[in-house]
C-alpha cells in the first residue's frame, strides 16, 4: 500500500471509526479538515463548532477544533467530551 494515513475518532478509550488514506491522495490540509469534522459530528453542537470559527480574541471563541501537531508527521486534537481524532502517518 505504500504511505498511507490511519485515521481513528475515539471515544475515550474506545475507536469509534477508522479508515485509511492513501498518502498520495489527499493533502495536509485536508487531513486536517477530516478531523475537524469526524469531531463536530461526533462530539460538538451547532452552537459549540460555531465559536470554534469565531475570530481569534473573540469573547466566545472556542479552540476545541485548532489541529495540533505532535511528533513527527502525527495531528490530533480534543474536545471536552473526550471525544479525539487521530491521524498517523504510517509507511506499509
Amino acid at each position: 500500500m505504500g504511505k498511507y494515513w490511519k485515521i481513528q475518532l475515539w471515544d475515550s478509550t474506545k475507536v469509534i471509526f477508522e479508515r485509511n488514506i492513501k498518502f498520495e491522495e489527499i493533502t495536509e490540509n485536508g487531513i486536517k479538515e477530516i478531523l475537524k469534522s469526524l469531531t463536530s459530528k461526533h462530539a460538538l453542537t451547532e452552537d459549540e463548532i460555531i465559536r470554534c470559527y469565531l475570530k481569534s480574541g473573540a469573547k466566545l471563541r472556542s479552540t476545541i477544533l485548532d489541529v495540533h501537531k505532535l511528533c513527527g508527521e502525527k495531528f490530533t486534537f480534543s474536545c471536552d467530551e473526550g471525544v479525539y481524532a487521530l491521524a498517523t502517518l504510517l509507511n506499509k
